[in-house]
């Protein structure tokens, strides 16, 4: 019964690893070798394929992070024009809200006044 299970979890890693790397734009071949090595030394290749596998795109833009309305206090994704659980204008705050605690901040300092999260300064464009 052991190694049916074995074999079953074998199998099943051997084709996500196929799969996964058709995916993640893999050539046919390199993704067949790579499933080969899964399936020939499961503990070794599966953990490398984890490790080294390509980013997909959504992966690559990087997770929003959820941003704090200083309306109603509730958290949104995405940069949207008014807040999805209020309905406020969020235009106002975008350019200057802190990327951690996600609450706004008046000028250019260099930490975030509620949070202390270091802020990266924006360029001031200077008249000629």
């Amino acid at each position: 019964m052991g190694t049916l299970i074995a074999i079953a979890i074998l199998v099943i890693a051997t084709v996500w690893v196929y799969r996964d790397a058709r995916q993640r734009g893999k050539s046919a071949g390199s993704a067949f070798w790579w499933s080969l090595g899964t399936a020939a030394l499961l503990i070794v290749f599966l953990p490398l394929w984890l490790l080294t596998r390509p980013r997909l795109p959504e992966e690559r833009a990087g997770a929003s992070v959820p941003r704090l309305c200083i309306h109603c206090g509730k958290y949104y994704d995405g940069n949207p024009s008014f807040c999805p659980n209020c309905g406020h204008s969020l235009a106002s705050v975008a350019g200057n809200l802190c990327s951690r605690c996600g609450k706004p901040y008046d000028g250019n300092p260099a930490y975030c006044p509620n949070c202390g999260n270091t802020l990266v300064p924006t360029p001031v464009r200077g008249g000629d």
